[in-house]
């Protein structure tokens, strides 16, 4: 197996803030990009696609405390479309998708946690990321609304 040089680079930004003693929001972005060689030896002159590197992707948080043991958390995770290589052989372009999630966590103290999660509230139908560019032969959609329900206990 002959592997060409890459170089990659990219950048995380995350906060959170506690905007009341009940409310509070996270948020959090990625990019990454990285290039790699055609020919052995050859300038770093093509981007890395998405099967080397996700799109950029931001996704944010509320939580409300709405008892002293109980809080419900709406999320949402957005990733973005990409075009690299345009012009060439190999041109990807890749569609965005926002989802949405939704959980509500319980502590009953002496007898655990218990969790209820929404995972694609909207059960929006979406191609992963990966699936979106030709040739690929494990074309894959997302999932659809996933319900969970968890009952976690520590000792």
């Amino acid at each position: 197996m002959l592997r060409q040089p890459v170089h990659i680079k990219g950048y995380e930004l995350n906060g959170s803030l506690n905007l009341s003693e009940k409310w509070r929001a996270n948020a959090i972005y990625s990019h990454v990009e990285g290039k790699t060689a055609t020919t052995t030896g050859g300038p770093l002159n093509r981007e890395m696609g998405v099967s080397d590197l996700n799109p950029d992707k931001l996704a944010g948080s509320f939580t409300w405390s709405f008892l002293p043991n109980a809080e419900l958390t709406l999320g949402a995770t957005r990733l973005f479309s990409r075009d690299v290589n345009q012009g060439t052989s190999a041109a990807e372009s890749t569609r965005g998708y926002t989802l949405y999630d939704l959980a509500v966590n319980y502590d009953t103290g002496r007898f655990g946690k218990l969790s209820l999660g929404v995972e694609n509230v909207t059960d929006k139908f979406y191609i992963l990321s990966y699936s979106q560019v030709g040739g690929q032969d494990n074309y894959m959609s997302g999932r659809g609304r996933v319900i969970s329900l968890t009952h976690t206990v520590t000792f």
